[in-house]
């Protein structure tokens, strides 16, 4: 897991310069990390700076084509759902809700 507050402003900059090219930034990220990726689905959780009256957990689905499926997040919802907040897809296309998801296209993603 990345803690982006914590981590250093070479991840940052990974993250700032290759969020538009997901296959390069995790390339990367192995890389820093020394760690092998695997070509499965991901899910990356975020938690919320402030609590709110809500749970500050949101899952977030990252895609980087059209065609995909969100099975990963959809079990991480039905088994974790009364403690989330909004569930995320980061995907190539248009900005949708559907089912309590926000789908958000990649250029979006700095609005969390």
């Amino acid at each position: 897991m990345i803690d982006l507050n914590k981590v250093s402003d070479d991840v940052k900059k990974l993250f700032d310069n290759y969020l538009d090219d997901l296959d390069t930034l995790f390339l990367y990220l192995s890389s820093y990390y020394n760690i092998k990726l695997y070509n499965i689905e991901s899910l990356i959780i975020f938690a919320k700076d402030k609590i709110s009256s809500k749970h500050n957990i949101s899952p977030i689905e990252v895609k980087s084509t059209n065609n995909y499926t969100i099975n990963s997040l959809n079990k991480f919802i039905r088994k974790y759902n009364n403690q989330l907040d909004v569930p995320y897809v980061l995907h190539t296309a248009d900005l949708k809700i559907e089912n309590g998801i926000v789908y958000l296209p990649l250029y979006m993603t700095e609005l969390l």
